[in-house]
């Protein structure tokens, strides 16, 4: 064994190893400064020849803390300092091993801190269960890094509806407790159930394509009425789109957007006016699905608008460019083509194809002469009424003469 302090723990594992001396008693560790621990012990009444300290701090990954070794000579030692390695607010486990002349002693441990604070946070709290005149709550433990220190106690607070707020202290062994509470307990309940349930992130306000209305326009029903001048201002503001629903606001910008593409005061069904009336739709569906994106039945109908829409520019940008650009630009329309249709020509695509060729055109053949037993029915049938009726009108005609 080396004189003095190692830091290796392969030197002491040989003589460690047969552990079977008198253990020591009175272990305990005070601080001594931030940086320092001093161990005392009582000597034993066995004489000693020197004592081995041991510490390691205390940690959630072992793996990640290595210990250190430190050796002291003579068997009247009764303390020592140890300072390597250690830091404020961390938890040490030290042992020590008295050494005999023939076999080393059992070793004793103990934890201890160089300096103390409160716990970094709180431990997280949850309701396990509730019924009408109790409650159990249960805690998860703090990690050691984060204690700072030892902890005794935890206290419980919680109040009732009248807010009287009743207290509890609780072990630091435990991990449970029970609130038992008067008959109006509703309160309580509220607030355990939201203090135990996650927090929910608040949701942006998102922008809408009906923020440019201005409040204080009225609805599209009133607009044109002529005694609306005359009215009370709360009158107005009852009818203007400050106490308007969504559905009043989209008819309004709807109006605005036909009117920015209309032909005429009289067009009401033109390609250019139902692309405007589809882009309304599609963005107050884009807008509630931004809010609701599970609702697949409203996704379904905007991508039914979306085709149709497609479709009408499509028509106007083959017949009518000019009206198909500015109905874009009028209705910020980014416009997308759509891909060109190309396909690779393979050898198996070939075969495919010309096998697909001849037996659409043996099913013709094979389709041939019922076709053509129909038309001949068909013929027939028509003859029979066109004859018919010929001889209805000759019959009438001659009704006519007598």
């Amino acid at each position: 064994m080396l004189p003095g302090r190692i830091h290796s723990p392969s030197v002491l594992a040989a003589p460690l190893v047969p552990a079977a001396g008198q253990p020591l008693a009175g272990l305990r560790a005070v601080p001594h400064g931030e940086r320092s621990l001093w161990v005392h012990w009582e000597r034993p009444p066995a004489p000693v020849t020197g004592y081995v300290l041991e510490w390691q701090r205390v940690s959630s990954e072992p793996a990640r803390c290595s210990a250190c070794w430190q050796r002291e000579r003579g068997g009247g030692t009764t303390g020592a300092l140890i300072h390597d390695g250690i830091e404020p607010f961390q938890r040490y486990n030290i042992s020590v091993y008295p050494l005999y002349k023939d076999a080393v002693g059992v070793p004793v441990h103990v934890a201890a801190y160089s300096k103390q604070k409160a716990p970094s946070h709180a431990p997280k709290l949850h309701l396990k269960s509730i019924s009408k005149s109790e409650a159990e709550l249960c805690w998860d433990s703090i990690p050691v890094e984060m204690q700072n220190g030892f902890i005794t106690s935890y206290t419980i607070f919680w109040a009732n509806s009248t807010v009287d707020v009743s207290s509890a202290v609780v072990p630091s062994s435990s991990i449970s407790f029970f609130v038992f509470f008067r008959p109006a307990p509703s309160a309580f309940i509220q607030r355990a159930r939201c203090y135990a349930r996650p927090v929910r992130k608040r949701k942006k306000d998102l922008p809408s394509h009906l923020d440019d209305l201005p409040p204080t326009m009225l609805k599209k029903d009133y607009m044109n009425v002529p005694i609306i001048n005359s009215v009370d201002d709360v009158v107005k503001r009852l009818l203007s789109l400050e106490m308007a629903s969504q559905k009043e606001k989209v008819k309004i910008k709807t109006q605005q957007l036909v009117e920015k593409v209309r032909r005429s005061p009289n067009d009401d069904g033109s390609f250019e006016v139902q692309v405007a009336r589809l882009t309304a739709k599609i963005r107050t569906y884009e807008e509630h699905l931004q809010k609701r994106p599970k609702d697949k039945s409203n996704r379904r109908r905007m991508l039914m608008d979306m085709d149709r829409r497609r479709k009408l520019l499509a028509y106007l940008r083959r017949v009518r460019y000019d009206v198909f650009e500015n109905t874009c630009k009028q209705l910020n329309i980014q416009y997308t083509f759509p891909p060109a249709y190309s396909r690779r020509i393979t050898k198996r695509w070939l075969a495919k194809k010309a096998l697909c060729l001849k037996v659409f055109q043996e099913v013709q053949k094979l389709k041939a002469p019922e076709r053509l037993k129909q038309r001949q029915e068909w013929r027939a049938r028509a003859k029979a009424r066109a004859k018919a009726e010929k001889e209805r009108q000759a019959q009438q005609s001659e009704g006519t003469a007598v």
